[in-house]
């Protein structure tokens, strides 16, 4: 009888889902915001000062014509030149009552004027004229351009800073004119700077990780007697 009834338990058992409620950990991570003290170095004005320079300046009236021709074409151009003092902050302030268009400031150290005489061949004077202003062009060519500023008929006040130069040259084409009178000398603003540290505290943002508990619902599945799957 036994025999007869373990094959029909067997065969009267199906599959069963259950939901099952366990309990895990995770990582998460917390904000936290800290205040730290960093340090920084700063300049620190020790001393500063406004100074007269002065100018040494020429004037080039350009190439000749006339019996000598024209072997080398060039405009005529005012050229000035200061040096500039070794401070750790330097700037130049120039009034200019140029009607020219533009004024063109570099570092560049000073060039001695061509010394132009009527004694001689023209020619070979021409000559070495045109060899002098090609390795003056080549000198600004070469040299670190601070600035160029246009001009107009009002007086206006040039803010250079030279920082960082040792001489400030100064190339402005044009005709030759009484207004550059007034542009022989220049007031150079300077400042002198040490490093100093200084502490600053700042806010960071600092992310935790934390351990946490959770709880998720799985299912599991096992064999009942059909009768039991049928309830619920």
């Amino acid at each position: 009888m036994l025999a007869i009834l373990i094959p029909l338990v067997l065969w009267g058992c199906v599959d069963k889902s259950f939901p099952v409620t366990e309990t895990y950990t995770a990582t998460e991570y917390r904000t936290e915001y800290r205040t730290e003290t960093r340090t920084e170095v700063q300049k620190e004005v020790i001393r500063s000062g406004r100074d007269v320079i002065n100018a040494y300046g020429w004037y080039n009236t350009g190439t000749t014509s006339g019996t000598w021709g024209s072997i080398c074409v060039t405009q005529p151009f005012w050229y000035f030149c200061y040096s500039v003092p070794v401070h750790s902050i330097t700037s130049v302030e120039i009034t200019s009552y140029s009607q020219f268009p533009e004024i063109v400031a570099c570092d560049m150290e000073r060039i001695e004027e061509f010394g132009r005489t009527g004694a001689g061949d023209p020619y070979e004077q021409e000559a070495r004229y045109c060899d002098w202003l090609n390795e003056f062009n080549s000198k600004v060519g070469n040299s670190r351009l601070i600035g160029k500023y246009s001009t107009g008929s009002d007086p206006l006040l040039l803010k250079i800073d030279t920082s960082g130069a040792r001489w400030l040259s100064i190339i402005i084409q044009g005709n030759a004119g009484g207004e550059y009178s007034t542009f022989s000398s220049a007031t150079l603003k300077w400042a002198d700077t040490r490093d100093k540290e200084v502490k600053k505290d700042q806010t960071v943002e600092v992310k935790l990780p934390v351990t946490v508990e959770k709880q998720r619902t799985v299912v599991n599945t096992k064999k009942v007697p059909f009768w039991e799957a049928i309830i619920k």
